[in-house]
């Protein structure tokens, strides 16, 4: 169940996104949907460190759109776009100016308070069912 919420949730994002950023979200969106991979990896067992993997997210959203104001900028003024580390470099400079109005760790406190216990509930209703499944089978 809730891998078909995630999806929903990706693809209602997706299609929002863009409808409203349109070309630029389009050339970024794979790191979008790797969010959402990596939260269903996270639900299933398959990683940990949920704080570093959105921590990890918002810091890549924040390169995203230092990159592409550069890109806008550098094609209005003719200068010649600049380099990733420039880039990295303005990144974690805005970053430390709260970028997103706090709103990024907003949202993590909350992942971080509702998303380990449902991992473990659906760690113990998978565990459950196949507990249930040996058992009818070694029976039958």
């Amino acid at each position: 169940f809730f891998r078909s919420d995630l999806t929903a949730a990706r693809n209602r994002l997706h299609e929002a996104f863009s409808g409203i950023y349109g070309y630029n979200y389009k050339l970024n969106h794979a790191f979008f949907f790797q969010f959402f991979t990596d939260l269903e990896d996270y639900m299933v067992g398959r990683r940990g460190d949920l704080a570093q993997l959105l921590t990890n997210f918002f810091n890549q959203l924040r390169t995203s759109i230092v990159a592409l104001m550069e890109k806008a900028d550098g094609s209005t003024s003719g200068v010649v776009p600049s380099d990733p580390q420039r880039i990295n470099c303005l990144s974690e400079a805005l970053g430390k100016q709260n970028a997103f109005d706090r709103t990024d760790m907003h949202l993590k406190d909350q992942f971080i308070q509702v998303y380990p216990p449902a991992r473990m509930l659906v760690n113990t209703l998978a565990v459950g069912s196949r507990l249930l499944r040996t058992i009818v089978k070694d029976v039958s």
